[in-house]
């Protein structure tokens, strides 16, 4: 499994978005939730956005990147807020954890695996709620 998510809200700013993530990687948009936010699969894994691409994109939306990859052991969430990357995580079974911003303890992200659970479960809400 290897599910790559993009939440963002407002859903205005989606071609926005695509300009500086790539033409068309919003388009399997999957629902809008009450909040505001809207949630769209991406067509690929694990993209290693720079750091750069994600100071652009906070500029233009709150945005919270999720994805993980059983095959590669790796998993990574990347949360903008307020026009600024919060905080971005990138766990991997062989490799050092890679961090900017100071991540939440109580969402429990240590471990690659706990990202994969963070994005099964939808832990995305509890990021947004704790930033918020």
């Amino acid at each position: 499994m290897n599910p790559s998510y993009v939440h963002f809200r407002p859903t205005s700013a989606r071609a926005a978005l695509e300009v500086i993530l790539g033409e068309g990687i919003l388009s399997e948009l999957l629902d809008e939730t009450n909040d505001g936010w809207s949630t769209a699969l991406l067509p690929f894994e694990l993209a290693e956005f720079p750091d750069a691409t994600w100071d652009e994109v906070a500029r233009i939306a709150d945005v919270v990147y999720e994805s993980y990859s059983t095959s590669l052991l790796c998993g990574e969430v990347v949360l903008c807020m307020e026009r600024r990357v919060l905080w971005r995580l990138r766990l991997a079974a062989d490799e050092p954890a890679r961090m900017h911003g100071e991540v939440p303890e109580d969402l429990g992200l240590n471990d690659w695996s706990d990202v994969w659970n963070f994005v099964e479960d939808a832990r995305w809400v509890d990021a947004v709620q704790a930033a918020s």
